[in-house]
């Protein structure tokens, strides 16, 4: 299985993201995560002791260990930024081949709530990397 990853540790994402790690755990797995408050992150693995937990120094550590990155953040601007840095790791970083294996499909599953707009040119922009953008927008807590 490849790594899994997940960014975003606000209200709904640390709840999303623990769930995650409880299944993954569960499963002989560990969850990846960044914040970009270093203190977020800790707080979320201080939080859920006994799950593996991984925390990522950067995006660019996470996009490079992880296939399958969720995403929830706060709004349009955090998504455009997020994505675009995400994608340009995946363009400098393709993904490792190891011996006959295939070269793993790198996802991008976008759980924030934004407009059709930044869902279509950030679809736009993981397709031209190589990736495949879902979004899965989640409302509410």
């Amino acid at each position: 299985m490849s790594a899994v990853g997940f960014i975003g540790l606000g209200a709904m994402g640390s709840g999303m993201a623990a769930n995650l790690a409880r299944h993954l755990t569960e499963n002989g797995h560990a969850l990846h995560v960044y914040n970009r408050d270093l203190a977020k992150s800790q707080a979320f693995r201080a939080s859920n002791e006994g799950l593996s937990i991984v925390l990522a120094d950067s995006l660019e550590q996470l996009a490079s260990s992880c296939c399958i990155i969720f995403t929830m953040l706060s709004h349009d601007a955090a998504v455009k930024d997020v994505m675009g840095r995400l994608c340009e790791c995946f363009k400098q970083q393709p993904p490792m081949v190891s011996g006959d294996s295939p070269a793993p499909q790198r996802v991008l599953v976008d759980c924030s709530t934004v407009s059709p707009e930044t869902t279509a040119a950030m679809s736009d922009a993981a397709e031209a990397v190589g990736a495949t953008y879902v979004a899965c927008p989640v409302l509410g807590r």
